[in-house]
């Protein structure tokens, strides 16, 4: 009910592209109670493809969706970009095929292992869906998103460095 003044707020960008804050969310001393963060649904390929659809042509989703799905081909696996681009599916034998276009490890960071995904592996990729086009050509994507998981295992895990600034210890209560 009152104002209250910050003294230092820090946003960490981990990449080197342009960063839009989209949300800042305050709350009353004591209310924050947990992730302010909306949990992002789950589909399986058949309903990204469904969503993309009802796109207009060049558009994409304003939410990000996380899709599961195997992977039916490797387009490139850049460890120059440290990104992948492949094609997912339900099944490893349904023509219908959703293109994961450059993505990047769980934590937004660049790939840095040239087999993260190999075909037949089950992926859960994370990022807004797009219909993009090109020379007429559409193409139903994933883009610049991240693999969460690779056969249930999460990808982007790093080790922590202890911050040298400061020699405190802490304990899980802070």
């Amino acid at each position: 009910g009152k104002q209250s003044a910050v003294t230092i707020c820090t946003l960490k960008v981990l990449s080197n592209h342009n960063t839009q804050i989209t949300k800042i969310l305050i709350w009353k001393k004591g209310t924050a109670g947990g992730d302010p963060t909306p949990e992002i649904q789950e589909i399986n390929v058949a309903k990204a493809l469904e969503i993309i659809d009802a796109l207009e042509k060049g558009a994409s989703t304003a939410e990000e969706y996380k899709v599961k799905g195997a992977v039916v081909t490797i387009d490139e696996i850049s460890l120059n970009y440290g990104n992948a681009t492949f094609d997912i599916a339900d099944n490893t034998n349904n023509g219908s095929v959703l293109k994961v276009f450059r993505a990047k490890d769980a934590e937004g960071q660049k790939i840095t292992d040239e087999n993260i995904v190999k075909v037949n592996d089950v992926v859960v990729v994370q990022g807004k869906l797009q219909k993009y086009v090109k020379n007429e050509v559409v193409t139903p994507e994933v883009a610049n998103g991240k693999i969460l998981t690779v056969n249930g295992n999460p990808t982007g895990i790093t080790v922590i460095k202890a911050n040298a600034q400061n020699n405190a210890i802490y304990n899980v209560a802070g």
